[in-house]
């Protein structure tokens, strides 16, 4: 605001500019998970401005299916002309193997218990969600698990359960 000298030398003004500063070698850094061969991700910067990603993509995001553990970066132009670099870490974890324990050669009438190893939750198609199942097929059957582990990836497998007729015996 312009104010009088008190010496008569003319007007003073006056004013206060604040500057932030973002320097060019600011980085950020993201870590994220994703389970190999299952949907892709995707990765969305936290800044605003001009995008230029490490795989030549210029996008405001980048969706990606990792095979293995990996490092994105996106260097992003802010307005102003700075440049920041945000950097993601990929962790990329296998889906669980499941493998089934029990009898699944069995004949009419009997039960059987399968149970499903690899994961640390499990919905089987028939509905329990624990490792095992009881069941009695009248009829040779599949049955099917999700298991679910620690690092929130999933898998689907089957067991085969064959079943045998009870023999007849016929006395003459």
């Amino acid at each position: 605001f312009p104010s009088h000298d008190t010496y008569q030398c003319g007007y003073i003004s006056s004013d206060t500019l604040i500057v932030h500063a973002i320097t060019n070698s600011q980085i950020n850094h993201y870590d994220t998970s994703i389970c190999i061969n299952n949907n892709p991700i995707t990765i969305i910067p936290h800044l605003s401005g001009s995008y230029n990603w490490n795989n030549n993509a210029t996008d405001s995001s980048v969706t990606l299916t990792a095979l293995h553990d990996t490092t994105i970066y996106v260097d992003i132009t802010l307005p102003g002309g700075c440049v920041a670099r945000e950097e993601f870490t990929i962790t990329a974890h296998q889906q669980p193997n499941i493998t089934f324990t029990g009898d699944t050669i069995i004949c009419q009438e009997e039960l059987t218990t399968l149970t499903a190893q690899g994961g640390t939750n499990y919905l089987w198609e028939n509905g329990y969600t624990s490792a095992s199942t009881l069941v009695q097929p009248f009829v040779s059957t599949w049955y099917s698990v999700t298991a679910t582990d620690n690092n929130g990836c999933s898998n689907t497998d089957s067991v085969y359960v064959n079943v045998s007729r009870i023999p007849v015996l016929t006395m003459y």
